[in-house]
């Protein structure tokens, strides 16, 4: 009977399902730096989302087993689309169902003029020898080795022994301004975005407020000899960030970060949390600037976000233990927002990450002391709408007003207790780190080694 319920399912089954491919799957990007990285799958990573070009669905139809090419040299960026599928379906003359236009969807992101055939891209590997970053260095330092560099050792003998265990990364700051030659490089930088950051669009870059950082690792090229002598330095980006600078009353600017992404060859390196931390101290210098923000931060960016505050704001005498048991200042916040730069409301963020590391847990009075304060934060909001629902009521003395909910009591205590619980998961996984690396406060590193960026996986914010 089984057997037979099996065939039935089989024969029921919609013979073009077999056409319908996930699109993230199907969507191959790599970072070429020589030849062989074109026939070396280890060099592909994918998609993460898709939907902006191929729907909520993110689906390809009309071909089996798709593999879509976006090539990139690791430098310059020159890229290459094609696609490759072993059967495309055959529609019948009257129907309606039809093969996506899978490279004409894609190319409407891209920049125009990109390489469609192999041996074109072949040729333009070689020009990646004479890039240089554009705009300023502000930031360099050595880090773990990317994939592609290790993927690159793994196949030779390495350019210098010295490097065999860290990577040379740099950082460069520029504008439209001061590099125009940059506007189309970010063209084919921004489209990274589209595959990587939720909801995240193409920005304006005709405003002269926007301010670019973008990350690339140093790298000696491989020579084809016996001896694998190393050859030229060279450069593979890595990923980027935007900065948009508000104005600030009276006279100065509030830099916000709206775009920043790690590209996945690079990811959990460290290489996020200097970027970030480049940015904060290109900005920190700047008596004209009032604090630094953030725009609508993911979970990766702000676990980021809160270790390096917290590293930071430890070295400030209003977040000694001592003072930090006693509760929130606006101490905290100005000394913070002078010395870091950190606005207000990560301050508090920052104090509640660290009041939570001093708390003993095991104690339920100390620990229940902590979540009372935490829970009244988070009430403040409920209360103040419905202190201005009732106002709302009064005034308008409508059967509408009238009839409005709120929460009840119990409603309320059940919200505060589900958003407290994800706010500590967040917060311990920042303490956990914190306490990985041996961050402790000045009067107790005991001979500790300098605080540093440990690693780091970042995809940011959507502009």
């Amino acid at each position: 009977m089984a057997e037979f319920e099996d065939s039935i399912d089989e024969d029921s089954r919609d013979p073009l399902e077999e056409y319908a491919s996930d699109a993230n799957k199907a969507l191959e990007f790599k970072l070429i730096r020589r030849e062989s990285d074109i026939e070396d799958d280890r060099c592909t990573f994918n998609a993460e989302m898709s939907h902006q070009i191929f729907g909520e669905g993110e689906t390809i139809f009309g071909y089996k087993n798709p593999r879509v090419q976006l090539y990139y040299t690791a430098a310059k960026l020159t890229n290459y689309l094609g696609m490759t599928y072993s059967e495309k379906v055959t529609p019948e003359e009257d129907s309606e169902v039809k093969p996506d236009e899978v490279l004409s969807m894609v190319a409407e992101y891209i920049q125009p003029g990109f390489l469609t055939k192999i041996s074109d891209l072949k040729a333009a590997i070689p020009k990646d020898e004479n890039f240089v970053p554009f705009g300023d260095l502000i930031h360099s330092f050595q880090g773990h080795p990317s994939q592609a560099t290790l993927l690159a050792k793994s196949g030779n003998s390495p350019a210098d022994s010295k490097d065999e265990k860290t990577s040379k990364y740099e950082i460069y700051m520029c504008s439209m301004e001061s590099c125009p030659a940059f506007r189309s490089y970010h063209e084919r930088l921004q489209t990274f975005m589209l595959w990587y950051v939720d909801g995240a669009s193409f920005i304006d870059t005709d405003d002269p407020k926007w301010r670019f950082f973008v990350v690339y690792e140093r790298y000696r090229k491989v020579e084809d000899s016996a001896a694998g002598v190393g050859g030229r330095w060279m450069y593979a980006v890595c990923g980027y960030a935007t900065v948009y600078q508000y104005y600030a009353y009276p006279m100065n600017i509030r830099p916000r970060v709206a775009q920043a992404l790690i590209f996945p060859p690079f990811q959990n390196v460290g290489i996020g949390a200097e970027l970030l931390s480049a940015i904060r101290n290109h900005y920190a210098r700047d008596p004209s600037v009032a604090d630094i923000t953030v725009e609508d931060s993911s979970e990766d960016f702000q676990r980021v976000r809160d270790y390096l505050d917290c590293i930071s704001c430890i070295t400030l005498p209003a977040f000694s233990r001592e003072l930090m048991r006693k509760g929130f200042t606006e101490e905290m916040v100005e000394q913070a927002r002078s010395k870091f730069k950190i606005h207000k409301k990560q301050v508090r963020r920052v104090y509640e990450i660290l009041r939570l590391r001093i708390t003993d847990r095991e104690n339920e009075e100390d620990y229940k002391s902590y979540r009372l304060e935490i829970k009244n934060r988070l009430n403040g909001p409920f209360v103040k709408e419905q202190k201005t629902a009732i106002k709302l009521q009064k005034l308008m003395d409508s059967p509408e007003a009238a009839t409005r909910s709120f929460l009840s009591d119990e409603e309320r205590i059940q919200s505060l207790s589900k958003l407290y619980c994800e706010l500590e998961e967040q917060y311990l996984r920042v303490i956990s780190r914190l306490d990985r690396e041996g961050k402790v406060w000045p009067t107790e590193r005991n001979g500790l080694a300098p605080m540093e960026c440990g690693d780091a996986a970042m995809k940011s914010t959507t502009s």
